[in-house]
């Protein structure tokens, strides 16, 4: 078991928070994922490593939306807010594979944004890595996690 699916499992369970593992296809995006499971692409969380002046933010989006860094950096009240590059993504998130971040704050060891969209659907789904993803109940994901709900 690889040490992201150790980390997220782990977390989930001390948390007594109720989980499905979906397997699928190697998938790269959160839309892809989406499709191979056939789900809304509304109810696949996509998450975006940020660079701000005071460290990564991690940016949590329904699939079928673009990040409006506009919002983003609205929301942060920094105008240098960008996306990180793979290469630092790698490097200071060794645990997860790239595309497969979870959206978790305990986790990411990062402050996290969420789009209040993804809040209105009863359960959503996240990657755990390239072929296996977590169903959960919204409420409980984010339940017990500072975020910060944002239109971003």
């Amino acid at each position: 078991m690889s040490k992201a699916k150790t980390a997220i499992i782990e977390l989930l369970l001390a948390k007594e928070i109720r989980f499905e593992i979906l397997l699928h296809k190697t998938t790269f995006t959160a839309v892809d994922e989406a499709r191979t499971l056939h789900v809304p692409e509304g109810q696949v969380l996509k998450t975006v490593v940020l660079d701000t002046g005071a460290g990564h933010v991690i940016a949590v989006t329904p699939a079928s939306r673009d990040l409006d860094m506009a919002l983003v950096r609205e929301a942060l009240a920094d105008n240098h807010a960008h996306l990180a590059g793979e290469t630092e993504t790698a490097r200071d998130f060794p645990t997860f594979e790239l595309g497969s971040m979870p959206p978790l704050p305990s986790l990411a060891k990062a402050p996290v944004l969420v789009d209040p969209e993804i809040m209105r659907h009863p359960t959503v789904i996240f990657a755990v890595d390239h072929e296996e993803s977590v169903r959960v109940k919204t409420e409980d994901l984010f339940g017990g996690e500072y975020v910060t709900v944002t239109p971003i």
